[in-house]
């Protein structure tokens, strides 16, 4: 977990890299990821259009910043996540290594 500037919003700590660029990523705050956008929250203005790829947990992604706007002494800032596998669909694929179970029921044939 990640805190911005000791604020009460707090979550995954997510490193923001300007694609195409050296400077150094930006360490950024997870607030949440919605049909293919991610929501970060970060100190900097991020110019919307640029192409970012963002790490977080093991997992990074590509996408096009669709918007950064001002609140308060920091930028949300959303990222349309791309993917080159997920042609035709309609959210991209994020890989999720979780534990989970199937639950079904059996049927009797007739």
């Amino acid at each position: 977990m990640s805190t911005l500037d000791g604020s009460r919003i707090s979550g995954p700590e997510v490193f923001l890299h300007l694609t195409g660029t050296s400077l150094p990523p930006h360490s950024c705050v997870l607030l949440g990821i919605e049909h293919g956008q991610i929501h970060i929250r970060g100190h900097e203005w991020i110019e919307p259009g640029w192409h970012v790829s963002a790490t977080f947990a093991r997992i990074s992604v590509s996408g096009e910043v669709l918007y950064c706007s001002r609140k308060d002494d920091w930028f949300l800032t959303s990222v349309a996540v791309i993917s080159e596998n997920d042609h035709g669909r309609r959210q991209p694929r994020l890989p999720v290594y979780l534990r989970g179970s199937v639950v079904g029921s059996l049927r009797k044939r007739q």
